[in-house]
């Protein structure tokens, strides 16, 4: 609700009961569950005088203020700073059909997206390998020893290098936060590894400078 609110800044409770869906979860809003569930009764204008309060409790602050409240909440959160891409599990039992990668600072992501809960996490730590095509991605799990492999299919032509570049950017970044890879130099390697299907080790020194 405080993210909410530092959201909202503002409004009147008619205006922010109308717009609640756009601050809130489903949940709060009256909508169906995850996977069609029923949904429960909620007192939409309780809700939204509980929102009203909270925005006034803001109200002054400026806009740089408000912004580092709202990271201090949001920073510690698993997704946080991720990019998603959906995709399609090939020949894993475990998985869902469809699920959300979730490329973050920390790792990679696998969640569910109806429910929104996290299936699979994985440190960079434990991703010696990644590559790509056209329409595809894989992950190996594991050690330079011993692997897994889970295979994705994407939903367009370009996404599984796009996938492939940001796990390699954010990797690279991850090894030590005061490195920043020039813009250029992640365009050259994207150019270079263009509709191939690319094991990347993930190192700097596989880094074209």
């Amino acid at each position: 609700m405080q993210i909410a609110a530092l959201e909202a800044r503002y409004g009147e409770v008619a205006e922010l009961e109308e717009k609640l869906k756009r601050f809130l979860p489903g949940k709060y809003c009256g909508e169906s569950g995850p996977g069609g569930a029923a949904a429960k009764p909620v007192n939409k204008k309780l809700i939204a005088e509980e929102l009203g309060e909270l925005v006034k409790s803001h109200s002054g602050k400026s806009r740089e203020k408000l912004e580092r409240e709202y990271l201090s909440y949001v920073k510690d959160w698993q997704v946080y700073g991720s990019t998603f891409w959906h995709v399609q599990p090939q020949g894993n039992l475990e998985l869902p059909s469809h699920v959300i990668l979730a490329i973050h600072p920390k790792g990679v992501l696998l969640i569910n997206p109806e429910s929104f809960e996290v299936i699979k996490s994985h440190k960079y730590s434990d991703i010696p390998q990644w590559g790509s095509s056209k329409s595809s991605f894989v992950l190996y799990i594991g050690n330079l020893i011993k692997q897994t492999k889970t295979f994705f299919s994407t939903p367009t032509d370009t996404q599984g290098d796009e996938m492939n570049v940001s796990l390699f950017a954010r990797y690279t970044l991850s090894l030590s936060p005061r490195v920043c890879w020039r813009s250029d130099t992640l365009t050259r390697y994207s150019n270079q590894h263009k509709n191939t299907h690319t094991t990347t080790h993930g190192t700097p020194a596989a880094l074209p400078v």
